[in-house]
């Protein structure tokens, strides 16, 4: 699958049937396409303004982007355009709900190769205000065993530099 559109309808459909499997009422905008939001998710009394969004890897895009006859445009989402993300990964076919304060961060579904603190899927599973970053330490990756060659940065100068001698005087 590769056009927006269809990926977008996707994101919609995966989100709406999650939330339906969750027990919340679901309503769509059906007069206007011109809301910052996709759908409001209601359940014992609190509403959601979700922005439903397809990431292949995992990345809270925080802006709009969209074409028409006059090109290629993009607006930046602001704090109150709406509540929470529902954002679908493909790769492991979950739907997860960041709040939007959490836009432009990315969500990891595989535990990573590097030491840097990341937010992990299991914590946006309901509507999630605040979630903690985790480490690799976590997932019983062990990054102490990666190999290093230690002849591997002997070229890695751009300009071999010529020996120099010192001119003696006779």
């Amino acid at each position: 699958m590769h056009h927006t559109k269809d990926k977008g309808d996707l994101a919609a459909a995966k989100v709406i049937a999650d939330l339906v499997e969750k027990e919340y009422s679901v309503f769509v905008p059906v007069v206007t396409e011109h809301t910052p939001f996709d759908l409001i998710a209601y359940k014992d009394g609190k509403c959601y303004r979700i922005q439903a969004k397809y990431s292949c890897d995992g990345t809270l895009k925080n802006k709009s982007n969209w074409a028409d006859k006059n090109g290629c445009h993009e607006k930046k989402y602001k704090s109150d355009d709406f509540d929470f993300y529902g954002l679908y990964l493909p790769d492991i076919k979950k739907v997860v709900y960041p709040s939007i304060k959490f836009g432009g961060c990315g969500i990891r579904t595989t535990p990573p190769k590097s030491p840097s603190p990341f937010y992990w899927w299991e914590d946006f599973t309901d509507f999630t205000e605040a979630a903690s970053k985790r480490t690799y330490k976590e997932f019983g990756v062990d990054l102490t065993t990666r190999k290093v060659n230690p002849d591997s940065r002997i070229h890695t100068r751009k300009v071999e530099r010529p020996r120099t001698y010192a001119l003696t005087e006779n």
